[in-house]
């Protein structure tokens, strides 16, 4: 049998019903029948890194649950070793599941068996050894669910990307269009309280969105990497309708903020992402064609500043570094507003902190290695 600690699945929309809003699923496997205070403790410490909890007693029942959910998931596992042993020959290759954490409390534990597996991060005697070591990890993969989520436009074929480009850009307009209503703030708060139910971090977070919030203040709050920015990355990405609805007072904002703060001479800022093989290979396809960028792009002028401190450790066989660099002029007509949001940004950088309004349109003009072995990615902005 399986269990939620994520969602309330007794609510009467579908919508929320077993549903993760967030990019990544904790999974714990566990075929011990307790229930200790210590367990419970421990699942809701890594609610604090992860929100959504899923567990497991039979690993049957979570080897099918793995391998129906989508490839757009990041699945992180934690598993005792027994099990795993048994479990991970069966599922390591699946693209949605992005890592693993097997406990021992055996000290002498052969890992012979676990060399083969490059999926496993960490291998720990007690619990409090892995979510120490689970949070550091965690904290690295900012360069993974930030990323970048584009649909392409071929100027020489007609075809259903294009049509999937064309969509996008008509979506985004239809809700910046939109009328706001009373409640808007509201529905959201309600699903959001579905989701985050039980976990005290992300409610008191809510609260305080619900009472601080203002049109003044969205780009702060985007910037903030918390819940309304991991939601509306994941809606954006598998395409919920439902859910990107519900933002729609928030894409506004955003909007009016940028067009306030407008940059007003020509920019050319970085961003560094990590990037799936597949994705990789799709933009070494597309040179001289256009992207729409379909969620907000979060620059620097400092190409520097962009880049992952030296310390942190990003080596992952499946994603591969990359930096974007953008050239962009404001004097271009009908283009989506871009803005210096350094004074505005949760970060309160002094300068050079540039966001780009989700749906610009750019051209993919050249794609090199650099010095430091990281694929170099040439954007233009264009209308």
């Amino acid at each position: 049998m399986g269990s939620c600690h994520g969602t309330n699945n007794s609510s009467n929309k579908p919508l929320i019903q077993d549903e993760n809003l967030e990019m990544f699923t904790v999974i714990w496997l566990d075929d011990s029948k307790s229930k200790s205070q210590k367990t419970i403790s421990i699942q809701q410490q890594l609610r604090t890194i992860v929100n959504y909890l899923k567990t497991f007693e039979n690993e049957d029942d979570c080897e099918k649950y793995i391998q129906k959910m989508s490839k757009d998931e990041y699945i992180i596992l934690i598993v005792n070793d027994q099990i795993g042993q048994k479990i991970l020959p069966n599922i390591h290759h699946l693209q949605q599941l992005f890592s693993i954490y097997i406990y021992s409390p055996n000290k002498n534990i052969d890992q012979q068996w676990i060399n083969q597996f490059n999926k496993v991060k960490s291998i720990s005697i007690d619990y409090d050894e892995l979510i120490t070591q689970m949070k550091v990890d965690h904290m690295k993969c900012k360069y993974i669910k930030d990323e970048i989520l584009f649909d392409i436009f071929r100027i020489d074929q007609s075809t259903d990307l294009n049509n999937k480009f064309l969509y996008s850009q008509i979506l985004i307009d239809v809700l910046l269009q939109m009328d706001s209503v009373s409640n808007d703030i509201t529905d959201l708060m309600s699903l959001c309280r579905n989701q985050y139910k039980g976990n005290k971090t992300e409610l008191n977070i809510l609260r305080e969105f619900q009472q601080n919030y203002s049109t003044h203040n969205a780009v702060w709050w985007l910037t903030k990497d918390i819940f309304i920015s991991q939601i509306l990355n994941k809606a954006l990405k598998i395409e919920n309708i439902d859910t990107i609805f519900l933002f729609r007072f928030f894409l506004r904002d955003i909007e009016q903020q940028l067009i306030e703060n407008q940059c007003l001479l020509p920019i050319k800022a970085y961003r560094y992402q990590l990037m799936s093989a597949n994705k990789l290979e799709i933009l070494k396809n597309s040179i001289g064609q256009f992207l729409s960028i379909n969620n907000f792009l979060l620059t620097n002028i400092n190409r520097n500043a962009t880049l992952p401190s030296s310390k942190v450790s990003l080596s992952n066989n499946n994603y591969q570094p990359i930096l974007f660099e953008i050239t962009a002029d404001p004097s271009l007509n009908k283009i989506k507003p871009f803005a210096d949001i350094s004074s505005h940004s949760y970060f309160n950088h002094d300068e050079g902190e540039i966001l780009f309004m989700l749906g610009s349109i750019f051209q993919l003009n050249n794609i090199y290695l650099n010095d430091n072995n990281i694929r170099h990615h040439l954007l233009r902005m264009s209308r």
